[in-house]
């Protein structure tokens, strides 16, 4: 990881402070191999949704859910490793 890159654990910090801003909710799902149109090679990983508080991300058809992904993640770690 370049110096100048955020990990992934303050980039998910940021999306979930901005949510907040937003009175939206952030959902982390695992990725699915045949959702793979915005990660390279099929790879699983985690995939990142924000959404209205009131939408079920995990009830959601994964086309219904298109619309409120926001990232992918290969890994996550619990703490920052910048």
């Amino acid at each position: 990881m370049s110096e100048l890159t955020q990990c992934n654990y303050c980039s998910l910090r940021h999306i979930k402070a901005e949510a907040k801003r937003e009175k939206k909710t952030v959902t982390l799902l695992p990725g699915r191999p045949l959702e793979a149109k915005y990660r390279p090679h099929g790879m699983r990983g985690i995939d990142v949704y924000i959404h209205p508080r009131k939408v079920n991300i995990r009830a959601l058809r994964p086309d219904q859910r298109e619309k409120y992904w926001a990232s992918w993640f290969w890994e996550l770690s619990d703490h920052c490793v910048c």
